[in-house]
């Protein structure tokens, strides 16, 4: 039934090429449920690590795509990639993206954004409640020019922002 059957780096190639098919499938089957139409996002990032030293990182088979950088929330250097995720509430979703670690949160969330910008415009009123890490007042004025409202902590030296108190926790 199989006269070929492609070795590693033939499957490999063979897989990246099917990533938009994957992609379209995955929305097609998405866009079947309720939670997809969602107005509210919840985006965030964590590392996905290949390897937790420098002298390893640079030998790794990983060394052409991952690169070694810090996180800080979870105070450590690693080897590897940050995983992007923009997902409903309901933990449908919507876009992902991996990324070198030391490349700024925001401005993959923007390529991300921008990528997929059809899909932010079926939503009019779209609210996107990030962390701390995605502070920055031009990512918030071109986030509105999209039609986004930004929901995220306020910073240390800035006033408390319209909506943070739905993002406190319930005093026990």
């Amino acid at each position: 039934m199989f006269p070929y059957v492609p070795r590693d780096a033939g499957c490999n190639k063979r897989l990246r090429a099917a990533l938009p098919q994957v992609k379209r499938l995955i929305r097609v089957l998405a866009k079947d449920t309720d939670f997809w139409h969602d107005t509210v996002w919840i985006c965030d990032s964590t590392p996905v690590p290949c390897d937790m030293s420098r002298p390893t990182v640079k030998r790794s088979q990983a060394a052409g795509w991952a690169n070694y950088g810090y996180c800080p929330s979870h105070s450590r250097f690693y080897g590897g990639l940050r995983l992007f995720l923009v997902c409903t509430p309901s933990g449908m979703p919507i876009l992902w993206a991996l990324a070198g670690p030391k490349l700024d949160e925001r401005e993959v969330l923007a390529a991300m954004l921008e990528v997929d910008a059809p899909l932010v415009g079926e939503r009019p009123g779209l609210l996107l409640i990030t962390d701390k890490g995605f502070a920055s007042r031009a990512f918030e004025r071109s986030r509105s020019k999209q039609g986004i409202t930004l929901l995220r902590p306020s910073m240390k030296r800035e006033a408390t922002r319209p909506g943070e108190p739905m993002l406190k926790k319930a005093a026990s």
